[in-house]
């Protein structure tokens, strides 16, 4: 099982050996209390109470579907990604409503910012070029205030954006800012993520307009399905990750001797050997990582982003349309040194990688991203190149014969992609890196005993015989593990080892030192040990 940093396999040695979505702090129309404890299917899911009452506030069945949609989930507990607390949530096609008890009526329940996390990032402006990062995100870059404003077009100076005919008109008609909020971007084109096509569409704080003239009123403008987009990305909480401690179940050995035939040139992520990658799974955690089945699940993140969790989306037209995959980070997660994990150290590994004089082995994956963006401190944002920004980098490189996994995707007229791209995200820790030249990372003292955000830390590595692990004090992100320290010897001969498997001197043999099941597997079985085999995988 042998895995890189990013996305391959972690070994479990543990006990036993959002809302997703900012919520609005407008409040929502009440309806009479005669309406409280009242219950109705919308759609294939029940709806009641308050969360009934809010639906309705638009008075007919016609603008209340129109606002919200139908029901596409039912009540449900989930983890909000801006405190970590836990809040009653019901998702809408078009809305999400968060139950907050702890308010009085009407901010006892609060509308999903759904239009704000989807545009997150995009009014980025690069600060060396004076212009935003990305083509496609133009509109979302706010005006001057213009000078023909009237009663039909507005500019609001919070957000520096105008809004005019027909999706002003609709923007009153249904609520204005207490149900939409403030305009995100200008009025522009955009592929639907619904049905493939274009339309001219504009971002609110809640939710998306678009433009349907080849429809008759009141259809003509239509809001965005933006709760079906996003209702998938559901946080996970630590304690069901598969690197959690299993509950309930503790164990009395408290240190665990592992055997290697192999031993670490150094301790970094610029180390892709087998063993490098199988040790750095206990001292270090990625944004997410894939458990023994090859399955992504999150670890850092709160969630693996996808194109069918919404988490990664296409946005832009034509040859300026590329892919974004966006990662929510948990808060307060720390490095072994105690300072905390944040956007930062996503985007300063993505530098590091792209710097010329980081030992990198390959960065061919992330040479297919035109930008990061860290629009706050727990959010991260990975922007492929569009087709345009494929043909330009590609046109300024000096060698292109290297860069053949580039061109496949010009030569099918086609942006940036990548089979890993929900596990593009790396992470490192920024401070604990800041005085280390790139090209010194390997041979600095960080390189033997890194600062990871694992269970474990290096204590000790006495090269050719034994590397000590012991508990991170600092890690927080699950429960700590039973097994608080980890003894890994160097032994090169492996008869030796299975020896020292049967006398009991070792509890696990990593297994890179078995191209085959062991001939003695019987034996070794018969010693109270379990012989583990999975295929690798791969691509070309």
């Amino acid at each position: 099982m042998n895995k890189s940093k990013h996305g391959i396999g972690r070994i479990a040695v543990y006990a036993g050996v959002i809302g997703a979505m900012a919520v609005s702090l407008v409040p929502v129309t009440s309806q009479p209390a005669a309406a409280q404890g009242a219950s109705r299917k919308i759609g294939n899911f029940t709806v009641s109470g308050r969360f009934l009452e809010v639906w309705s506030a638009q008075g007919s069945e016609q603008s209340n579907t129109y606002v919200n949609g139908l029901a596409i989930t039912d009540v449900r507990p989930e983890i909000s990604t801006e405190n970590g607390k836990t809040y009653q949530t019901q998702w809408f096609e078009r809305a999400r409503y968060e139950a907050h008890p702890e308010n009085k009526a009407p901010y006892d329940v609060l509308l999903g910012r759904l239009g704000a996390t989807l545009s997150e990032g995009r009014p980025s402006i690069d600060p060396a070029t004076k212009q935003p990062r990305n083509p496609a995100d133009a509109p979302f870059v706010g005006v001057d205030k213009p000078g023909d404003l009237s009663a039909t077009k507005l500019w609001f100076p919070e957000t520096r954006h105008t809004i005019s005919g027909k999706i002003l008109e609709y923007w009153n008609k249904y609520g204005g800012l207490s149900q939409f909020g403030y305009p995100l971007s200008e009025q522009f084109q955009e592929v639907s993520a619904t049905d493939g096509k274009t339309y001219t569409v504009q971002y609110f704080e809640r939710n998306r307009f678009e433009l349907h003239p080849e429809k008759a009123a009141p259809y003509e403008v239509e809001l965005g399905l933006l709760g079906v987009q996003q209702y998938k990305a559901t946080p996970v909480a630590a304690d069901a990750l598969p690197i959690a401690p299993i509950p309930n179940q503790g164990t009395s050995k408290t240190t665990m001797v592992i055997g290697s035939q192999q031993e670490p040139q150094d301790m970094t992520v610029f180390n892709n050997a087998a063993i490098t990658t199988r040790i750095l799974a206990l001292t270090d955690k990625g944004l997410t990582y894939r458990d023994d089945n090859g399955t992504p699940f999150p670890e850092i993140a709160w969630y693996v982003p996808t194109l069918e969790n919404g988490g990664a989306y296409y946005v832009g037209t034509g040859d300026d349309r590329h892919l974004v995959v966006k990662y929510k980070l948990r808060q307060g997660i720390k490095w072994s040194d105690g300072s905390e994990i944040t956007s930062n150290d996503a985007l300063f590994y993505f530098k590091l990688v792209m710097n010329p004089a980081s030992p990198v082995v390959s960065r061919s994956e992330y040479q297919k991203l035109e930008n990061v963006d860290n629009p706050d401190k727990y959010t991260v944002i990975y922007n492929y190149r569009s087709l345009n920004g494929l043909k330009a980098y590609y046109n300024s490189l000096p060698d292109k014969e290297n860069y053949g996994f580039l061109k496949v995707y010009i030569d099918a007229n086609k942006p940036a992609g990548s089979l890993v791209y929900s596990e593009i995200g790396g992470i490192y820790p920024s401070k604990a890196l800041a005085n280390i030249p790139p090209d010194k990372i390997r041979t600095s003292q960080f390189g033997t005993t890194p600062v990871g955000a694992g269970a474990w830390k290096v204590q000790s590595w006495n090269k050719g015989q034994e590397m000590v692990l012991v508990a991170n004090d600092q890690y927080n992100l699950t429960a700590p593990p039973a097994i608080k320290t980890i003894r890994i010897k160097f032994i090169t001969d492996l008869n030796q080892m299975i020896a020292q498997v049967k006398t009991g001197d070792l509890d696990m043999i990593f297994s890179e030192g078995f191209k085959n099941i062991p001939a003695d597997k019987a034996g070794i079985e018969a010693a109270g040990y379990k012989v583990v085999s999975r295929p690798a995988f791969g691509w070309e």
